[in-house]
């Protein structure tokens, strides 16, 4: 088994981009910040090649320019299949299952071009897929492309964060439509803590309402509580318990 270390601004953005541009089998990309750096290359890429990215899409971190929405949305527009896991930390980069670069990089400028990053990068089989198995495991949020439209131009009309500022659920879910902004609606009228019992007895009417030949609706409303927790909008208390959390942008102002 080859390991090499890898280290930004020497060779991170170089690993990567022989890696995509040479890939046959898949790419993935798992890291919480995302710059048009990563949207760029991409974009280079065959657009047949199964491209996965999974990112955190927290609003806080949004709103706070720590990730490109609007980069990540047009990579959703080309084919790129985009995730979220809001307790997304780790960023890994694997070519064909079998090229795995574990690293302290974000695709981000600084993460490939400026900043101190080291990483080490392996030829394993093995490894990929204990790598993508602990990803599978965490349940990423699938998001598809609309979804993501929304979420960028709603962010796109938040003024600039001058001050520390709270973002109630309320004011959030208006800018979201679909399966996710009904439950927004929904969940944004209970209490703080609530149950899965309460989540359904609000949102089902809604969906009865908006969706009515979907013979499913709690399947997609538990889903789209997920979408809410990699929102940073819940937290998951005990199993069928969750706490509405509203966004406080106080944190992005240091």
């Amino acid at each position: 088994m080859h390991i090499e270390m890898i280290s930004s601004p020497e060779s991170t953005e170089s690993w990567i981009r022989e890696g995509v541009l040479g890939a046959k089998e898949s790419v993935l990309v798992a890291a919480p910040y995302v710059g048009k750096i990563l949207r760029d290359l991409l974009l280079m890429r065959s657009h047949s090649l199964p491209t996965t990215l999974i990112t955190s899409l927290r609003i806080g971190d949004v709103l706070g320019g720590a990730s490109d929405l609007q980069a990540i949305y047009e990579l959703s527009q080309n084919q790129v299949r985009v995730q979220s896991i809001s307790s997304l930390h780790a960023k890994v980069y694997m070519v064909d299952r079998s090229r795995v670069l574990i690293t302290s990089a974000n695709p981000t400028q600084n993460g490939w071009r400026w900043n101190l990053e080291i990483g080490l990068a392996v030829q394993s089989r093995q490894i990929a897929r204990q790598v993508l198995q602990t990803l599978r495991a965490a349940k990423p949020y699938p998001w598809i492309s609309a979804q993501l439209r929304q979420y960028a131009d709603w962010a796109a009309r938040q003024p600039k964060v001058s001050r520390p500022r709270i973002l109630p659920l309320e004011r959030v879910h208006l800018g979201f439509g679909g399966w996710l902004g009904l439950v927004m609606r929904a969940v944004a009228h209970l209490p703080e803590e609530f149950t899965l019992a309460e989540a359904y007895q609000s949102a089902l009417p809604l969906a009865a309402e908006a969706y009515p030949n979907n013979h499913h609706p709690r399947d997609k409303i538990r889903q789209q509580l997920q979408g809410l927790r990699d929102l940073g909008l819940l937290e998951f208390v005990t199993p069928g318990r969750y706490w509405r959390v509203n966004v406080d942008l106080a944190t992005f102002l240091r």
